[in-house]
């Protein structure tokens, strides 16, 4: 397998851990074919072969885990956080920001392999740990978005239910 399509199958990996995140951050379902062209383009579901556009998708979901800041003020201001809910909300960015900073190590990690040619074992092992680690950010999220999501309004919770559909 050349250095390509080992980045793509990385890529593939990152971009599913990413999805939900993209989505929150990017205003919710209206940029829901990302997912869909991406598979439709050459991922592993879809027939495409394009693998190449992986590799370039993968580097750009490794670069916005460094923008969290924006994306958490863009929701912070959506969201309309109350004094009283900041304490919620400062927990929930927290564990944003967290996440956000393992996702960089992750890639900055997969960065530093190269072109490195993995055997097959090795590669699972690594999807393995990928997505151990997306599970784990994402208990992180849960328990800090549950406190917050009951202390907001009604209204709020509509914002989040359309703005918020993952973690990073």
């Amino acid at each position: 397998m050349n250095k390509t399509s080992i980045l793509a199958v990385v890529a593939i990996v990152l971009a599913v851990a990413a999805v939900g995140t993209v989505h929150a951050q990017w205003g919710g379902p209206r940029h829901h074919h990302m997912m869909s062209r991406a598979a439709m383009d050459g991922g592993p579901m879809g027939g495409g072969g394009h693998m190449g556009r992986w590799a370039d998708r993968g580097k750009s979901m490794c670069g916005m885990a460094r923008h969290i800041d924006g994306r958490l003020a863009f929701l912070k201001a959506e969201l309309k956080i109350t004094d009283d809910q900041e304490k919620l909300w400062d927990d929930y960015a927290s564990a944003l920001r967290g996440n956000a900073e393992a996702m960089t190590s992750r890639c900055t990690a997969l960065k530093d392999q190269g072109g490195k040619k993995q055997k097959l074992p090795d590669r699972l092992d690594t999807r393995e740990q990928f997505m151990e680690a997306r599970l784990e950010a994402l208990r992180t999220t849960n328990k800090a978005l549950k406190p917050l999501y009951d202390a907001l309004s009604d209204t709020q919770k509509e914002a989040a239910d359309e703005l918020i559909h993952g973690s990073l």
